[in-house]
């Protein structure tokens, strides 16, 4: 019984994690997001482009308008019900969900694996972080990133096995996993 009431715990307490997360809702969430909610977290390979340097604003505008990616706008419609392909009504939306005036967007997989097979420009499949190299012949750096308590964090994409961006406030930890 203890067992059963700690697993319930856990999983309001991942729900509650991520802002507008209804067990309905997760539901609808591919197996790799559901892993990323679940993790508090995920990876991202350190040789891609540092979203930190990008206003949440220009990474949208680049994903929807430049890119044609309709994944962020179908995730909101999806998860949240909100219908816009503009990146300032998605940019206010998402403020007023986080209850902030500024928040921070990053890309990131639920598997240390898909974060290399994703960010390097070789498409192979490694069996271990050990045999990712990338072109110098140098380990590729992976990083895991966890939110706390402390952090208000938003699902705004959901690309299964090629990642899930993430709308948060606050820092997230980090800590090289190879």
């Amino acid at each position: 019984m203890t067992e059963n009431n700690n697993h319930k715990q856990k999983q309001q307490q991942i729900r509650q994690s991520v802002v507008g997360m209804s067990k309905d809702k997760f539901n609808l969430l591919s197996e790799e997001a559901k892993t990323l909610i679940t993790n508090c977290g995920g990876y991202r390979c350190l040789e891609c482009v540092d979203e930190t340097s990008y206003t949440p604003t220009a990474i949208m505008d680049y994903e929807i308008n430049e890119l044609y990616n309709n994944d962020i706008p179908d995730t909101l419609t999806v998860l949240y019900g909100h219908q816009s392909i503009n990146v300032k009504e998605i940019d206010l939306w998402i403020k007023k969900e986080l209850h902030t005036n500024s928040y921070n967007l990053i890309w990131l997989t639920s598997d240390p694996l898909d974060a290399i097979e994703y960010y390097s420009n070789s498409h192979k499949r490694f069996a271990n972080l050990k045999g990712a190299i990338n072109k110098n012949g140098q380990p590729i750096p992976v990083n895991e990133y966890k939110w706390t308590k402390n952090n208000r964090v938003l699902l705004i994409s959901d690309c299964a096995s090629d990642g899930q961006l993430i709308a948060y406030t606050g820092i997230l930890v980090a800590k090289e996993v190879n």
